[in-house]
């Protein structure tokens, strides 16, 4: 039996929109098939199927596969557009129940073909990307395994997009938008697993029609199909990373090729790419349907047709782009005459036998049509904007100076058909012209002889740099940026407004803009070298701003590597001592990460009116740290190249625009649609710190700082709290630091989606809206219907006073402490980072260990009753030991050749930097500190420092009060070296000594790789106190042990070092309450004292009323939770810790009244979490129906929050085997996103992780039994 199968794709002309009648269109599910709605020329094939299965020879079993959908909205034909189809489609309006027995009908039909043996000569199939079980390529991999498939010859594979309930044609949010890309990779990886398992079961397909991914190993197996005499390959999705050989090695690796069919769409940024082809046998070449593919070589001598005619559609090109991809052709006359001799037609129009002996000749009509400078092509719309609002601004002095090569100048003359010449005008006109050539030729002659006969002065030489990369990936220091002048124009709507039989708008993520950078040159240098990613950048203009002297630029390249490098080189050599700028016009697109420029969704809660249901919010942020600066605008990416900024950008006109500068006067309304904001020059700053949003945000009525947020937010007082702080604070830095806040406004705004907690940018801080946002009695303020956090976003009455466990009433007041100690951190930034900037990322730790100190000094000072001094004994020195007690930790600072790539430079933020500075501080005395400081920052405003510079300062200042330290031998011991000691006191003898501390000893460091046993020691100020004896600093220094009479204790005394914990160290013996704790836990970790010495120490935790102990023995008693899994210890871990506060917890959630109302948000966490573990049917029911609310929805997770949720599935110890299936199962997505992305700084974390591993499994092995002893004991 011989069948040709069909089992999806037939595409329904938009002429025949009359078969689905409007009346039809909101019809329910039926019973019954809709026959009436397919073309009356598909009926009887499907009747067929259904009654005569056994007669049939082709089955139709869907028609128009990709417009499938089920929905009860209406219909809306350039709906499809947004989802890649072609725009104008039309389909068929089917019920859910209708879409299931129709793929019913295509499992029935495969079964029925492999029960009866057939074999195929004709495959045509559908990939579906809307199925995302996957059940479509499960099925024609089942065909492929079970039917016969020897003799097909023909295939046909379509790819296509089946819309699901509910119909969500708008734009995607961010986390939509990322499942998307999961489910495109997944369906790649289905499509190569076909084309493998063809490859072996049909070896003679000769004819194939394909939606190609253009992957390398995609194209390994196309490659196999030996037999392919005609090939035809669509673009799927985009056509990117596709090498100018690719092609080549395609057509030269299928010998029997005849017939090849190229629609291509390629992208923007790599327009004007040239490919080639390579082909013995190729003898018809359409590359019609392709958009922007160029070709600059065809080495095709079998070649008779080619079809090249297309007009570019969708991409707008200006004037210069037109001429510099139309020299991309050298011309196609020449492409065709060395290429293919053979060639008999272009465009469907014969050519003459002699067509290559003339120039153009007959080719000239034909070829005009093939370029890309057609007539019908208007200069995209910014250039009228720049033509009425920014014309002086976007030419610079020497615009007349174009950098083309070539200059192609085209006379047309027309003649009415009525126009009347005599013949003695026409000889009159011949004579004229021959006497005009003939004096241009005499004129040439004889400046030719003139010429010959002088000495040429030779050119004045200047001192130039050799050309080529950098030696490092940095930037040459031969120029200096003193001034940007940037232009910003994203394209993007803040909201889309549908309505019916209207079509929306759709959203663009494109931006275009240009950039003039003033700079001065320190060292003579015929290369320009700045920084650009994922930018098309063009039309560069360098000019002298002392002469107003144009410079010819003879290259640009972009360097697509780690460098980021766009190298300008010039005609001649910039002079030492020159001021110059440069003009760049650049395009890109809007990031769909949460780094550079960037978009945002969020949904409005007060809508427009009171049938608006369309509640989503679109804006625009950013985010530069580190190196994220130059995928915006082309710029000099180091912090040490600092700059005044002024910028303007072109927005929408009901969104408002923010930027660090001062808006100059208003908003330049252009038209009804736009309009253009203007700021003011910024004081020097690095690029990092360059930020701007574009929203329909309102602020707090302030005049110089003003606090942004979304309307609802800022209507319901949301901001009002970060708003009245932000005076108090700044005057308290003021006069901590005695330097006036360098801007005249600080501007804050409450994004939804930010990268970290906030972003100290100078003059427009931002921060994630639970940050920066505060409402009384609600655990995050304003907060996200699109967020599990705010599962009880609408309970906001305050808690009855009740009592409470101790701990609970504590964890009761912390929201505001922690918003206060975030936005304290970046207003600190502003001198220490902005102000004073680092010379490289090697020494960040100033910045954020600076930030941290200043933080909580502040918070005492406007907020005296939160105490966070104390609090931060806890959430900073605790965790900096538990993560620099790995092999796998860094030094604070290194030296700057070991920070180069953006991924190294992501390793030096962490945590390890706060404790640092409180020893500084305490060993000269916080008098002494401040003192130094405050001259630090005087004497280096608006500069780049390192560390070394502030131990100058630091020494100077201590010098002055009779100190005697060499600071900068003390604290590069401790910033220069991995980890920290640990301090062991002999008692009996009086002897201190140090060692490395670390959880595995044996561990080696990628530091320290020859260094073993780790012989690393450090200068230790140890702060001693006897039982009746007043504290003194005893030192230890490294590589020696000391013998004091203070560290003798005789029977009943005790002795307590690191008084209030102000040394980065380890102590024994210890009786601080957290510390004590802590440390003991740690100690046992490490083997350095037995863990039942741990666990005995908490015993006197039952009465302890502090925030600090608490938190201490709940942390380290967790790590025994993890550790244990569900045997006898963790059981007994959990009775312990839920028997304190276990009564009071159900006590709370059994509250008569509704718990929306009576438990305080910053406790609900704590009491579901207790009342479901130990509860019966009726909270687990409570539970589950409100997740449920939120995670049937993929939209409401954010996508910086999809780590987050797999983070707290695995804390749980029922959800650590859920967490580590679920990323087993998509191991292989995990696999290839790890090759498509740069990992950056994950890869130390995974490295710790494997270290951490390891140390946990030694300590379980050895202390399993032991504690399982202890704790059967204490809770028998």
């Amino acid at each position: 039996m011989t069948t040709n199968i069909i089992s999806s794709s037939v595409i329904m002309s938009p002429r025949k929109r009359t078969l689905v009648p409007v009346s039809s269109r909101r019809k329910a599910a039926d019973d019954y098939f809709p026959f009436n709605f397919l073309p009356v020329e598909c009926q009887l094939h499907v009747l067929s199927f259904l009654n005569e299965v056994d007669k049939c020879s082709c089955a139709l079993v869907c028609l128009s596969w990709s417009c499938l959908v089920r929905s009860w909205k209406l219909w809306r034909v350039a709906d499809y557009s947004r989802r890649g189809l072609p725009p104008g489609q039309e389909g068929l309006l089917v019920s859910n129940r209708e879409f299931e027995r129709w793929k019913a009908w295509v499992h029935h039909y495969t079964h029925h073909l492999v029960s009866r043996r057939a074999s195929l000569l004709t495959l045509k199939a559908s990939f579906d990307l809307g199925d995302r079980c996957n059940k479509w390529s499960e099925l024609l991999g089942h065909l492929l395994d079970h039917v016969h498939c020897r003799d097909l010859s023909h295939l046909d594979l379509n790819w296509t997009f089946t819309l699901l309930e509910p119909l969500d044609l708008r734009v995607h949010s961010s986390s939509s938008s990322h499942q998307d890309s999961i489910t495109k990779m997944d369906q790649v990886t289905s499509f190569q697993e076909l084309l493998t398992k063809l490859t072996h079961s049909c070896p003679r397909i000769s004819k194939m029609r394909l939606h190609f991914d253009w992957s390398d190993v995609s194209m390994s197996l196309l490659t196999n199909f030996q037999q392919l005499r005609v090939l035809e390959l669509k673009y799927f999705w985009v056509f990117k990373g596709v090498t100018p050989s690719t092609l080549q090695h395609l057509t030269r690796s299928l010998p029997n090729l005849k017939s090849l069919t190229l629609q291509i769409l390629v992208p923007l940024r790599n327009l004007g790419i040239s490919y080639t082809l390579e082909s013995q046998s190729l003898e018809f070449l359409d590359v019609s349907p392709s958009r922007g593919l160029v070709f600059s070589c065809l080495k095709l001598p079998a070649l008779r047709e080619l079809r090249a005619k297309k007009i570019v559609r969708g991409i707008t090109l200006d004037r210069r782009t037109r001429l510099r991809i139309q020299s991309r052709w050298p011309c196609l006359y020449h492409v065709l005459r060395e290429g293919t001799p053979r060639l008999q037609a272009l465009n469907n129009e014969r050519l003459l036998p002699t067509w290559r002996e003339e120039r153009y000749g007959e080719m000239s009509a034909i070829l005009e049509q093939s370029c890309y400078c057609e007539p019908s092509l208007q200069p995209e719309p910014l250039d009228t904007f720049h033509s009425k609002l920014l014309l002086k601004d976007y030419y610079s002095p020497a615009a007349h100076f174009f950098p083309f090569r070539h200059v192609i100048i085209v006379i047309v003359t027309t003649m009415s058909k009525n126009s009347l010449v005599t013949k003695a005008f026409a000889a009159a006109f011949v004579v004229l012209t021959a006497s005009a050539i003939a004096g241009i030729v005499t004129m040439v002659i004889l400046y030719k002889t003139q010429i010959a006969t002088m000495n040429p002065t030779p050119r004045p030489t200047f001192p130039s740099t050799t050309t080529g990369l950098p030696p490092v990936m940095r930037l040459p220091k031969n120029l200096v940026p003193e001034r940007y002048k940037v232009f910003l124009w994203p394209r993007f709507y803040s909201q889309i407004i549908e309505e019916v039989n209207v079509t929306s708008p759709n959203q663009t993520a494109l931006f275009t803009g240009n950039t003039t950078v003033y700079f001065h040159c320190v060292q003579g240098t015929s290369s320009i070298y700045l920084h650009s990613q994922n930018l098309d950048v063009y039309g560069p203009v360098v000019a002298s701003t002392d002469t107003d002297e144009g410079i010819r630029v003879t290259r640009m390249e972009n360097h697509q590597d780690q460098t980021n490098f766009l190298e300008i080189e010039l005609d001649y050599a910039l002079k030492t001592g020159g001021n110059y700028s440069l003009f760049l016009a650049f395009r890109g697109e809007v990031s769909g990460g949460l780094e550079g420029m960037y978009g945002s969704t969020y949904e409005e809660g007060i809508p427009a009116h009171e049938d608006d249901t369309d509640t989503d919010r679109f804006l625009i942020a950013t985010h530069m740290e580190p190196t994220s600066a130059r995928s915006v605008f082309p710029c000099f990416d180091e912090p040490d190249f600092k700059a005044e900024f002024e910028v303007t950008i072109i927005h929408r006109r009901i969104t408002t625009a923010l930027a660090n500068g001062i808006n100059t006067d208003g908003a330049n309304i252009i038209d009804d649609d736009w309009k253009a904001t203007a700021f003011q020059s910024t004081p020097l700053m690095s690029t990092y710190l360059f930020a701007f949003t574009v929203s329909e945000f309102t602020p707090t009525p302030s005049s110089n700082h003003r606090t942004y947020a979304r309307p609802e937010a800022t209507k319901a007082g949301h901001a009002k709290y970060a708003a009245d702080i932000t005076g108090r604070i700044l005057d308290y830095f003021e006069r901590r630091f005695g330097i006036v806040y360098p801007q005249r406004k600080l501007d804050q705004i409450a994004l939804p989606d930010l990268i970290s907690d906030g972003m100290e940018n100078l003059g427009l801080i931002t921060y994630q809206e639970g940050e920066l946002l505060y409402e009384e009695g609600c655990p995050l303020c304003l907060t996200r219907k699109t967020s599990l956090n705010s599962l009880h976003m609408n309970w906001h009455t305050r808690l009855e006073e009740t009592t409470l466990h101790p701990l609970l009433s504590i964890i009761k007041s912390q929201k505001k402490k922690c918003q206060n100690d975030i936005n304290i951190a970046f207003f600190c930034r502003q001198w220490f980072g902005n102000l004073v900037t680092i010379k490289w990322w090697n020494d960040i730790w100033l910045n954020e260990g600076f930030a941290s100190y200043m933080t909580f000094y502040a918070v005492d000072a406007v907020e005296p009753d939160f105490k966070l001094k104390d609090v931060n004994i806890l959430n900073n020195l605790h965790t900096a030991f538990e993560a620099d007690a790995l092999a796998s930790s860094r030094p604070l600072s290194t030296s700057q050749g070991d920070v180069q790539t953006s991924s190294q430079i992501m390793e030096m933020f962490d945590i390890i930097t706060y404790s640092v500075l409180v020893m500084l501080a305490d060993l000269v005395d916080q008098p002494v500190f401040d003192k130094a400081i405050r001259r630090y920052l005087s004497d280096w405003k608006y500069k780049n420092t390192d560390q070394n510079i502030l131990w100058e300062y630091i020494q100077k200042a201590d010098d002055e009060s009779t100190g005697k330290r060499n600071i900068a031998e003390v604290m590069n011991s401790w910033t220069k070296q991995i980890g920290y000691p640990v301090i062991t006191i002999n008692t009996t003898s009086g002897e201190a000594f140090q060692k490395h501390f670390l959880f595995n000893a044996s561990a080696v460091s990628r530091y320290a790789p020859n260094v073993y046993p780790f012989r690393l020691s450090w200068h230790v100020p140890i702060r001693a106190m006897k039982y009746t004896t007043p504290f003194r600093i005893i030192w230890l220094k490294p590589g020696e042990s000391a013998m004091k009479d203070e560290f003798v204790a005789t029977k009943g005394e005790w002795i307590l070092a690191n008084v209030n914990c102000t040394g980065y160290y380890r102590r024994i013996p210890l009786m601080n309450r957290g510390q004590l704790i802590d440390d003991a836990f740690n100690l046992a970790r490490a083997k350095l004292v037995n863990v039942t010495l741990a666990l005995n120490i908490t015993r006197f935790i039952r009465n302890e009323t502090e925030l600090i102990p608490w938190a201490a023995t709940m942390s380290n008693l967790g790590y025994f939770v993890r550790m244990f899994d569900r045997s006898e210890v963790c059981t007994s871990v959990i009775r312990l810790k839920a028997f304190t506060i276990l009564s009071a917890t159900t006590q709370q959630f059994h509250s008569p009244t509704d718990h929306s109302s009576h438990i305080h948000p910053n406790l609900r966490s704590v009491i579901y979490c207790q009342a479901v573990a130990h509860g019966g049917k009726e909270e687990w029911e409570f539970a589950w129906d409100l997740y449920l609310d939120y995670t049937l929805d993929p939209e409401l997770i954010r996508m910086m929050e999809v780590a987050s949720s797999i983070s707290y599935v695995s804390r749980n110890v029922a959800g650590q085997a859920l967490a580590w299936n679920f990323i087993r199962a998509h191991w292989n997505y995990l696999e290839r996103f790890a090759m498509d992305y740069d990992l950056g700084p994950a890869s130390r974390v995974a490295y710790q992780a494997i270290e951490q591993t390891a140390v946990n499994i030694q300590w379980v092995s050895e202390n399993k039994d032991v504690i399982l002893e202890w704790f059967e004991r204490e809770t028998a």
